[in-house]
């Protein structure tokens, strides 16, 4: 392929890296569709390892929808360990203080996501609406307004406006783990820290206290807007599975059909062909009774054949010229 470097096991890393993305941010192939503009068909092909003759413009707009990093994709397609640069750590501040020393640490990638990070992805929802409790208690003990938040989040990537942040605060909007990044920079720290907060020596004894329940009914809408996504999923699911099921069962009665059509035909064909012996041998019967030399010597086809065996064609009976069969001699079946 002109100006393709890569071959079936590159793409097919590619499609596998690009499919565990997609899982691990909650995004149905429906759902990252409409977010990509590319149709559902090209993605399961991209996934699926399709190797294309040309760079495809669609695993562009897919990596832009996932928030990759720019320039990964052919990272993966190089050869690129999932366990290693892509998940790199080093821009991510330490701790929860957001600086070392004097110096302020520069802003992380917010594409990019740790080990650490991608297990607690991995970890389910609990993590994600764990993460959002504690970031809003966090930002009200630094008196941080969504206002004011939402200014320091401001002309960065991915884009959270003062709307965004407090959706996600309520539960009507579900968090994505490069917005759980962003968060946590802006409010000084780190998805590690404050998921681990609430058992923290170092934060805040607020940070410890148990949900109440302004907290609890944020994460009740969250678990409800998962539900009405994964309802969505199980009904496409459910459908699937029954138009297999009746293909499935369409296929069987073909085959019933197939094969009892193949049954009366193989036994139509052998009582043909029993009947040609039959008349074969009468002919040479009455040659030999008058001492005519027999020109056709017939060898029997189904001589021990079980009749269910209905596998393959029978073969069609051998008939070769022959001067050896000798005047007077009796055919089986015939009649002198």
């Amino acid at each position: 392929m002109a100006g393709m470097k890569w071959g079936p096991s590159d793409w097919a890393r590619l499609g596998d890296v690009i499919r565990k993305s997609r899982e691990r941010q909650g995004y149905s192939r429906k759902r990252l569709s409409e977010m990509s503009g590319v149709s559902e068909k090209s993605i399961q092909l991209i996934e699926e390892g399709r190797v294309p003759t040309r760079w495809p413009k669609s695993v562009d707009a897919l990596v832009g929808a996932l928030d990759w990093h720019p320039g990964t994709e052919k990272r993966v397609l190089d050869g690129l360990d999932l366990d290693g640069p892509f998940f790199d750590n080093s821009s991510t501040p330490a701790g929860g203080a957001g600086r070392e020393g004097d110096v302020v640490v520069a802003a992380p990638d917010y594409r990019l996501l740790d080990s650490r990070e991608i297990e607690l992805v991995q970890s389910g929802h609990l993590a994600q609406d764990i993460f959002m409790r504690q970031a809003k208690r966090y930002r009200k003990l630094q008196g941080i307004s969504l206002e004011d938040l939402a200014k320091r989040l401001a002309g960065k990537e991915p884009v959270l406006e003062n709307e965004d942040i407090r959706r996600l605060e309520n539960g009507t909007r579900l968090l994505r783990m490069a917005e759980a990044k962003a968060i946590a920079f802006a409010l000084g720290t780190t998805v590690d820290w404050l998921l681990g907060s609430g058992f923290s020596h170092d934060a805040p004894e607020e940070m410890k206290w148990p949900p109440n329940d302004e907290e609890l009914q944020a994460e009740a809408k969250a678990v409800e807007r998962r539900l009405g996504e994964i309802g969505m999923q199980v009904n496409a699911a459910a459908g699937q599975f029954a138009q297999a099921m009746e293909r499935e069962e369409m296929a069987r009665q073909q085959t019933t059909m197939a094969r009892a059509m193949l049954q009366q035909a193989t036994s139509q064909q052998r009582e043909m062909e029993r009947h040609y012996q039959y008349l074969i041998g009468r002919i040479d019967s009455i040659r030999a009774a008058k001492g005519d030399e027999l020109i056709m010597q017939l060898h029997p086809v189904y001589e021990g054949d079980e009749e269910g065996d209905y596998e393959k064609p029978p073969p069609r009976p051998a008939h070769t010229p022959s001067s050896s069969y000798k005047a007077g001699a009796q055919y089986p079946g015939s009649k002198a």
